[in-house]
């Protein structure tokens, strides 16, 4: 008997509880929806869409936005340059190290998953001629004077 009041008393307080919780749950969205920001409004942040269609439509609609857009980007990212070209046009400056490592990770097949070179380009020396347009420049000027110095001997 005493286990069935006990039990009872329980439940009546636990039956209380949970209704007041729902009383001030009600209170608080109530409160809440009256803070909310009018959908007017909302569509002319670009919050929520100005068309009344259905949300499954609108969500179809955003869906295919996003894949075109997508879309774009990646056939953007296949035509993209690549750092010599872009070295080439001066819009970034060229370093050998940089440019030999990149080459040796583009060009170098690896014989096992995960496998990384024991070593790194880091060994050149800091020098003026350390920036590749200089280095092709410097080249192609001392051939240019040896092939001219060369002509002049012969004549």
């Amino acid at each position: 008997m005493e286990e069935n009041a006990s039990s009872t008393e329980n439940l009546v307080f636990a039956h209380t509880f949970d209704h007041e919780q729902l009383q001030n749950n009600r209170e608080v969205l109530a409160r809440r929806l009256q803070l909310r920001r009018p959908r007017e409004e909302l569509v002319n942040q670009g919050i929520m869409p100005a068309v009344s269609a259905a949300p499954i439509i609108l969500q179809q609609k955003s869906k295919l936005e996003r894949a075109r857009k997508s879309d774009i980007l990646q056939r953007k990212i296949r035509v993209r340059p690549d750092r010599s070209q872009l070295i080439q046009r001066h819009i970034l400056e060229g370093n050998v190290t940089i440019l030999l490592q990149e080459h040796f990770i583009r060009n170098v097949k690896l014989p096992v998953a995960g496998w990384q070179p024991a070593f790194i380009l880091t060994d050149i020396p800091n020098t003026e001629a350390n920036n590749l347009g200089d280095v092709l420049f410097n080249e192609f000027q001392s051939k240019e004077e040896s092939s001219c110095s060369g002509e002049n001997n012969e004549n």
